[in-house]
Order: structure tokens, then C-alpha cells, then sequence
């Protein structure tokens, strides 16, 4: 693929050497599961997850500086925003569906827990804000990839049948709730949706057309239903789930749960990597 007529502002931002790097960890977030497959990246050490059929893309981005070509394959970025929210992690994720009953369509989720370590958070911060202004021309600030308040977004990664979907967020889902004294957990978990083509994103990709926090964070049983799974990981929306009464496919649902048992299953998983993976002192 070849891109041509590119506005001049961009060809400026590109032809600095740290713009093009962060150009291309951008890239490799938003492609990240073209690159990595349905379960993202997976750790050092740990072995790959067999996915049958896949097919990782090989995108690589080049360009010539004072006649010297730069060649950047977007498979081996390591240091890309949804990389690091696998390889940052600990423990086992918690993994839940929820079933949208007008559209009759599931969407998966993920939670992960990222703990406090070496006297810091470990959570990346900043990605997707970091990625909407790079896409527009404008310099990043590294301090805000630190930064965190309470009116962060829990889901800052939303895909679309495996891309990102940069400008749509959600806050939070209802079964989000925190234990007394623990509402300072909120920042040390973060969380992926994954969308297929019952929903609609406008023609740039840069944002989701469906009202998403009206739709998924609704209360009403009979309109949202939420489903719990084993520490089986979670397949992007696309993949092929079934039922609990048929032995074939990739993984196997489980029943629907009230709201409420949702919440308790979510609460024993956040008490559970609070006290395993911390290393912190509080007074």
C-alpha cells in the first residue's frame, strides 16, 4: 500500500525521527490484533496461544531520511500502548461477555490488573489521548503518561472486528462497582471491548456511531445481560463462541448472572490481585 498527497503539516510531523517512532506505535496499537492475533501479545516466556487459521499481517512502515531508508515492521514494536496492557498485567484476567438483547449480539470483555510495584503504578496511561493528538499533527507530552484521575476511563480500548477505534471510550459498566477503602484500585485496572459488525463506526474508523455508554451501561435486564467466563482467555467478538451444550468450537459460554453476582465475582477477582500482586504499604 502506497499513500500519496499527504498534507504538508503531516510530512513535517513525519520527517522528525521521534514523530515517525511515535507514528508507528500507534499504528501497532490500533493493528495490534492483525499483528498479535485475537488474544494480543502474549508475555516472554509464556507459550504462544494457538489460534487456527490466523494469520498475523506483516505491516511495515518505511520512509527515507537524508537518502537512508528506515524500515520499521510494526510486529516487533514492543513499547505501543496496548502491547504494554499485556505485557504491564499480572495475574488472571477477568473475563465477561455482555449480550446486547435489541442488536441480539455479544460483546466481549476484558479486565486486567495492573499492580503498584517499585514504589509506582504500573498502568499505562495516556495511550489513547496520546494517539488522537499524534493522528492530528501535535506533539506529545511523556508527563501525561503518568498522569491519572478518577475521571479516567476504565475501557479505553475499543475494537472493531479487531481495530482500534481510537475516539470511542467507555468510563465504566455497572458491575464496576469498588469494597469500602478500595475506590483507589480503580486505577490499577484497565479494560479492552471488542465490537463486531452488528455495530457501526463512521467511515474514518475514528469513532463508533452507536451511543456505546448508553447501550452497554445499561441496567435493564432486559435490554443488557451479563455473562461471567472461566480464566479461559477472552476471543475478540468475531471468534466463534458456543453454547454450553455443544462439544465443538473454541470455548464454551457460561449462563447469564444477575448484575449483582457479576459484581461479586468482579469484587473477589479485584480483593484477590490487591492482596496477591501489590507491593505497597498504606497507613
Amino acid at each position: 500500500v502506497v499513500i500519496s498527497n499527504i498534507h504538508k503539516k503531516h510530512l513535517k510531523y513525519l520527517r522528525d525521527n521521534n514523530s515517525f517512532q511515535t507514528y508507528c506505535r500507534n499504528l501497532a496499537s490500533i493493528y495490534h490484533y492483525y499483528l498479535h492475533g485475537p488474544f494480543g501479545m502474549v508475555k516472554p516466556g509464556c507459550p504462544p496461544l494457538h489460534v487456527p487459521k490466523f494469520r498475523p499481517a506483516n505491516i511495515k512502515v518505511q520512509r527515507y531520511s537524508d537518502r537512508l531508508l528506515i524500515d520499521q515492521s510494526l510486529n516487533e514494536v514492543r513499547d505501543d500502548y496496548e502491547s504494554q496492557f499485556y505485557l504491564r498485567s499480572t495475574g488472571d484476567p477477568f473475563n465477561f461477555s455482555i449480550y446486547i438483547v435489541e442488536k441480539s449480539v455479544y460483546v466481549e470483555g476484558v479486565l486486567c490488573y495492573f499492580p503498584y510495584m517499585d514504589d509506582r503504578e504500573t498502568a499505562p496511561r495516556g495511550g489513547i489521548q496520546f494517539i488522537n493528538r499524534a493522528n492530528e499533527g501535535g506533539q506529545t507530552d511523556e508527563k501525561e503518561e503518568d498522569s491519572y484521575s478518577d475521571t479516567d476511563v476504565i475501557f479505553s480500548g475499543c475494537y472493531y472486528q479487531g481495530r482500534l477505534i481510537p475516539r470511542s471510550t467507555l468510563p465504566s459498566l455497572p458491575f464496576i462497582t469498588f469494597p469500602k477503602d478500595m475506590h483507589h484500585l480503580r486505577r490499577r485496572i484497565q479494560g479492552r471491548l471488542f465490537f463486531n459488525e452488528a455495530f457501526t463506526a463512521n467511515p474514518q474508523k475514528a469513532s463508533f456511531r452507536d451511543p456505546l455508554e448508553t447501550i452497554l451501561a445499561n441496567k435493564d435486564k432486559e435490554k443488557v445481560k451479563f455473562i461471567v467466563y472461566d480464566k479461559k482467555p477472552p476471543l475478540n467478538a468475531d471468534s466463534k463462541v458456543v453454547d454450553d451444550d455443544n462439544s465443538s468450537g473454541t470455548r464454551h459460554r457460561q449462563k447469564e448472572f444477575t448484575l449483582n453476582y457479576v459484581t461479586e465475582q468482579f469484587q473477589k477477582w479485584l480483593i484477590h490481585s490487591n492482596e496477591t500482586y501489590d507491593k505497597e504499604c498504606r497507613y
